[in-house]
């Protein structure tokens, strides 16, 4: 039997060996992957300029297909008031174009998931198999967390959504992850696991790709109009919209504020 473990030994050892590296390889390209993020700041400054250029040329041309057609991805991560300020601006003839009926979409489902709107109380199945209802969280403070495992940011403030999970918690606040993961689940549930946030619910968003195209007819997303991530939404105990935190640099700034505003009074 001794030379039977003798190389059950050397096998094993080199597996823990390999695992080790392994492990010392994803560290090493998470950390990269955050280097890279972080450069694209340096593109701050042409991509303020450029975004300058399409407003001037939006305000000068309102009857230009051009104008709604630039207008498309200036929804993305854009202020609202600003935003919808532009599109008021557009000519009859260019909000009811193709472009122009897709934004007027967009900037629908950013009010609907901005203050002062009702929640849409969806429905889905949760990481774990159990079903769960927005509805049955009513009477206590509820923030969704619009995320994914490949989205970099997103990743780096989940240890700070863990500190006001566990100092919130006790006085009835609760997080579900929404995660942009629906074909590429290993990665959530892995993503999860290591970012160790499986201490709150977590569904997909429910975006479907068939047939060579995308069915949004049940994502969670297109109801809170969520065009970047990360995106929070917190919701009151009535069920109404009283926060809305997209990609940035303050969100988690202004987050704290609000949570600090509505639990110390308690």
């Amino acid at each position: 039997m001794e030379p039977v473990l003798e190389e059950y030994g050397r096998l094993n050892k080199q597996y823990m060996d390999a695992d080790a590296e392994l492990k010392l390889l994803e560290a090493k390209v998470k950390k990269l992957k955050e280097e890279a993020y972080d450069y694209r700041e340096n593109f701050t400054p042409f991509n303020d300029r450029l975004a300058q250029l399409d407003v001037e040329f939006i305000k000068k041309n309102p009857d230009s297909y051009v104008s709604s057609f630039l207008m498309q991805f200036m929804t993305t991560g854009a202020d609202l008031a600003k935003i919808e300020g532009l599109y008021n601006g557009l000519s009859d003839q260019i909000k009811n174009s193709g472009n122009g009926r897709e934004i007027a979409e967009k900037i629908q489902g950013i009010k609907n998931g901005s203050p002062g709107s009702k929640a849409f109380e969806f429905e889905a199945t949760d990481i774990n198999e159990k079903a769960i209802a927005l509805a049955e969280l009513k009477g206590k403070y509820v923030l969704l967390d619009f995320w994914a495992s490949w989205c970099v940011p997103c990743r780096k403030g989940n240890p700070h959504l863990i500190d006001l999970y566990t100092k919130y918690k006790s006085k009835g606040f609760e997080i579900i992850g929404v995660a942009d993961d629906d074909r590429s689940q290993a990665a959530w549930h892995k993503a999860v696991d290591q970012d160790k946030i499986g201490i709150w619910r977590h569904v997909l968003n429910g975006l479907k790709f068939e047939n060579g195209e995308f069915d949004r007819s049940k994502s969670i997303s297109v109801h809170f109009g969520i065009s970047t991530l990360p995106t929070k939404i917190l919701i009151d105990p009535n069920g109404m919209i009283v926060g809305r935190y997209a990609s940035g640099s303050e969100t988690d700034t202004e987050l704290d504020k609000k949570l600090a505003e509505v639990f110390g009074a308690q």
